[in-house]
Formats: structure tokens, C-alpha cells, sequence
């Protein structure tokens, strides 16, 4: 067998980094995505950004920190230690360069008389399209919504009967 490897295997059209992309492979690649690829991973399969604004579609509101909300508080207090140590200015700054959000005084509105800062997220297909682009096809996990709902699939309405 050695000498059949050595002697009659052609090899010179091999190289090790040119990897098939197999469902699997995607698959699992799907399963250690972390750091802003892995929040809009999560955001397009969810069809809900995070902190979402009750009547903004798509928008996710920064304000709120010192009461432990909004999307700044979400980042730097995540889970997933790449976002932690990334930090919400520089997680913002990727989804503006790399996922097509608007951030800053772009993003800026007013409610209520007062200033509502946050991330506008681009419309759900459109990100989904950009993630496709990046990471290859994908299994969504609510594929059917095709846009941003106006209230987050997270709001809740408790009701008590007595």
C-alpha cells in the first residue's frame, strides 16, 4: 500500500486548504458562529432584532443603559465573550461596514420629546441575502417571516383572570 501511495497517486493537483463546502460543513461552521456574525445569524433566523422598538420596525433601541436595557447594555453584558470584549460602539461599527445598519445621529429619533438612539437594522431579506452571500445557504429558523414585525415575537402581554 505505501508504495501504491508514493509511486501511482497523483498528488500535484492537491491543496490542503481548498476544502469541499458540504451541507454538513456549513452546517457545523453554523454551530461555533460567534462574535456580530453570530448575532446576525440569530437575528435572521428569528426574524426579530435585539431590543426592538415597540412601533419601529427593525429598530433597535440603545437608550436605557443605566437601567440595565437597550442594545448597548445587551452587548457589553452578552454571553458570547467575543461580543462582550468587542463592546456595543464596536459591534455597532461592524453592522454599519460589514451588515448595512444605520447608526448614530443617522439612527437618531425623537418619542415622547425626547432623543431615542439606536441601530436601524436593513429590512429582514435583504440581510438575510447579505448573510447568504457571506456564510452560504441557510436553514432559517422561521423562514416564513419576511419582515420585521411591528411588535418583537418577545412582547408579551400577561393577562390575569380571577
Amino acid at each position: 500500500m505505501l508504495y501504491h501511495l508514493l509511486y501511482e497517486v497523483d498528488l500535484r493537483d492537491f491543496e490542503i486548504r481548498r476544502i469541499p463546502k458540504t451541507a454538513g460543513l456549513i452546517e457545523q461552521a453554523g454551530y461555533s458562529r460567534k462574535g456580530v456574525d453570530g448575532l446576525v445569524d440569530k437575528v435572521c433566523s428569528e426574524g426579530c432584532v435585539p431590543c426592538a422598538h415597540l412601533t419601529w420596525p427593525g429598530f433597535s433601541v440603545s437608550n436605557g443603559y443605566e437601567d440595565r436595557q437597550g442594545f448597548d447594555y445587551f452587548i457589553d453584558h452578552h454571553a458570547d465573550r467575543e461580543l462582550h470584549y468587542l463592546g456595543a460602539l464596536k459591534v455597532k461599527r461592524q453592522l454599519c461596514n460589514e451588515w448595512r445598519c444605520i447608526t448614530g445621529k443617522n439612527a437618531r429619533r425623537w418619542e415622547d420629546g425626547g432623543e431615542v438612539n439606536g441601530v436601524q437594522w436593513p429590512p429582514l431579506q435583504e440581510l438575510r441575502a447579505l448573510f447568504v452571500e457571506r456564510h452560504g445557504p441557510q436553514d432559517w429558523l422561521n423562514p416564513e417571516v419576511d419582515d420585521w414585525p411591528a411588535r418583537p415575537a418577545s412582547f408579551l402581554v400577561a393577562i390575569r383572570i380571577d
